[in-house]
């Protein structure tokens, strides 16, 4: 079995609770790929990566994949992104919109990318910490964030 293969079912399992996550929906597919991601995260957790086998802080993953690995002070991150609409369900999920405004913002969205705490051993609250990593990489292309967790946008 492939990582993202191990990944998605690991999510996709009912049974599991939501992921600790922020989600940005986009406009537009937003291209990423290690060295756009890299320095981003070097910034966010005053890190140092490297590409060493040995390596105890990394980026990890290819451009033409839609989820990389990070790895930075001890914790796990995944970010994902994607080239369609967040909710499989998206006309149920918008008529269950009342909100003009958000229901208006997740019909423009076509695309997401999340950044995601990856296991359970996090001692303080991973969500400061995902909200920098998904902060640096938010632009005038995302309508909205989604918190899985909350189930809010």
């Amino acid at each position: 079995m492939g990582l993202w293969s191990w990944i998605t079912g690991w999510f996709r399992k009912k049974k599991d609770p939501p992921p600790v996550s922020l989600v940005l929906l986009l406009r537009e597919h937003r291209h990423l790929e290690p060295a756009m991601l890299s320095p981003i995260v070097e910034r966010v957790f005053d890190v140092v990566l490297s590409q060493a086998d040995d390596a105890q802080d990394f980026v990890v993953g290819e451009a033409d994949l839609p989820t990389f690995v990070i790895r930075a002070n001890e914790r796990m991150w995944l970010v994902h992104h994607f080239d369609r609409p967040y909710f499989d369900d998206l006309e149920e999920v918008l008529a269950s919109v009342r909100d003009l405004r958000l229901r208006y913002a997740l019909s423009e969205h076509n695309a997401w990318l999340s950044v995601d705490a990856l296991g359970d051993e996090f001692p303080e609250d991973p969500y400061p910490a995902i909200g920098k990593l998904a902060a640096e990489l938010l632009d005038d292309n995302c309508v909205a964030v989604y918190s899985p967790a909350t189930d809010r946008i």
